[in-house]
């Protein structure tokens, strides 16, 4: 019973093909002279009146944002693989999952919930094994405290000081911009970089989409997960459980997504002076912010490393250390 399931398997090559696809496209449409005259007209860039450059404390939150952002979707992982079935329909009934991380149940029935959750392994899932949601909840809810109160003092200052103009469309223009910046990035002719003055129209949407639509969606459904608000919503045709479920799901998928993609430009499309501006702060190709993001990426590779193995030998830290941040708003979940 059910969908095939996603296999890395074959996930990966498939990808690859439309990576491929992507580039072969792009490619030809650009040697139309209708596309050429198009990407002249929109260059992809969008200029505005926001501020230039990076501010110290908008440099601190994005490095913040990450660290907080590594055990919240590996913990995020572990707990899907605990119940790795999601519905668009309350309640799920086998068979009708419309995604999942496990076999298809047998059409025979007899598939203990029990036996269902599946194992991680331990640098991809926080902390791993099999059943250890608990301790996965634990850093899931209580670095998303944190999450959201660096992400609370981020909408504050962006907009007291004028740096939302940079991450919000103010025309229609965007559009014709990003479909310009797009067809650009898959053939490989990447747009003109001037991100410390203004972002390309594709940038733009994205940063607008991640900032002000999923990360909202990531909040709102994580607390209508809480059991008293699940159980209130129960026999909601659209804010159910199961729902709330996928759409968190989805909006976990979005944040992977765009990190990998987030990081390989930012690399690929001039890595120290991309590093500079997010880093130090300052224009140029200087080796300082490159060097800044190797000692941080060293340093953050071994806490990833090291996270699992801290998680099972320290349980009970773990779970005080969340109780803690969590404080009163812990005994809703």
């Amino acid at each position: 019973m059910g969908r095939r399931w996603l296999n890395l398997l074959w996930m990966l090559p498939v990808v690859a093909v439309i990576f491929a696809a992507i580039i072969g496209v792009s490619i030809w449409l650009r040697t139309m002279p209708a596309v050429d005259e198009f990407i002249r007209e929109y260059s992809g860039s969008v200029p505005n009146d926001a501020p230039q450059g990076f501010p110290w404390w908008l440099r601190w939150q994005h490095f913040l944002n990450a660290i907080f952002l590594v055990p919240i979707v590996r913990a995020g992982l572990q707990i899907w693989a605990g119940r790795p079935r999601v519905y668009w329909r309350s309640p799920g009934t086998p068979g009708r999952d419309w995604l999942r991380i496990q076999h298809a149940m047998p059409a025979e029935g007899g598939w203990p919930i029990r036996d269902d959750s599946v194992a991680l392994h331990p640098q991809v899932g926080l902390p791993g094994p099999k059943r250890t949601q608990g301790l996965a909840r634990a850093w899931h809810l209580g670095v998303t405290l944190l999450w959201v109160a660096n992400g609370v003092v981020f909408y504050i200052l962006i907009f007291a000081t004028g740096q939302w103009m940079r991450i919000v469309p103010t025309s229609w223009d965007v559009f014709p911009h990003a479909l310009s910046a797009a067809i650009q990035y898959g053939s490989l002719d990447f747009p003109t970089q001037n991100s410390w003055v203004a972002y390309n129209g594709l940038q733009l949407i994205t940063y607008f989409i991640t900032v002000f639509v999923a990360a909202p969606l990531a909040v709102i459904t994580g607390v209508m997960h809480a059991p008293r608000i699940a159980k209130r919503t129960a026999d909601s045709r659209f804010f159910n459980v199961e729902v709330v479920r996928s759409v968190h799901v989805i909006v976990l998928g979005w944040f992977i997504v765009f990190t990998i993609a987030h990081v390989s430009l930012v690399l690929v499309t001039g890595a120290f002076e991309n590093l500079n501006h997010i880093t130090v702060g300052t224009e140029g190709s200087g080796p300082a912010g490159f060097i800044l993001f190797a000692i941080a990426t060293v340093v953050g590779a071994l806490v990833w490393a090291f996270l699992s193995a801290f998680t099972s030998k320290y349980p009970n830290a773990v779970q005080k250390g969340s109780a803690r941040l969590l404080g009163p708003l812990g005994k809703f979940y």
